[in-house]
């Protein structure tokens, strides 16, 4: 007998989305997250900065999305790492005009990890989020990749989970479209 389980691809994200909003109005304190447009402000104005609450707000959302059925990871990843090179850059790490170059890095690094694509995670940074090609920003997303790359190779060794393909009659699959 196959059991139906439609209803809770209702409500398993019902239940992350209401977490998601009393955690952002009783943790957070009803602070908006605007998404990738925060860093094009931070960006853009030299005097705005990511606040540090965007590093936890955004992995909590994001681990929410996740475990109860959704999608959307992606936003949460580049804002909290853009955060982190934003915090790097407040606490006087680099020059004063190297901002973009910081906030690029943490992106590349963040997307470059959570999709094991170091060339993916340098060419959003590149594209999306810096929107303009200079030497020192080639070179720090650069680096930025290279050292996501070999956490990439070192670290990430084996696979969670393993799945073996079966026809209907239980046989192993030997085509791309089973």
């Amino acid at each position: 007998m196959e059991t139906d389980h439609r209803i809770l691809l209702v409500i398993l994200p019902t239940i992350g989305i209401t977490a998601i909003y009393f955690l952002r109005k009783y943790l957070f304190l009803n602070r908006k997250n605007k998404g990738i447009t925060e860093i094009y402000k931070t960006l853009d104005q030299r005097k705005e900065h990511l606040p540090f609450f965007k590093i936890p707000s955004h992995y909590l959302n994001g681990f929410l999305t996740v475990i109860f059925g959704s999608t959307g990871v992606e936003v949460s990843t580049v804002v909290a790492t853009a955060t982190v090179g934003n915090m790097g850059y407040k606490r006087e790490f680099s020059a004063k005009m190297y901002k973009r170059e910081l906030i690029c890095a943490g992106v590349t690094a963040g997307v470059a990890v959570l999709f094991a694509s170091p060339l993916a995670g340098w060419l959003f940074a590149m594209e999306v989020i810096a929107r303009k090609v200079r030497k020192s920003l080639i070179i720090s997303c650069t680096a930025s990749a290279l050292i996501a790359a070999s956490f990439i190779f070192f670290l990430i060794i084996h696979h969670y989970f393993i799945f073996l393909l079966t026809t209907g009659a239980g046989m192993p699959c030997r085509s791309l479209f089973c």
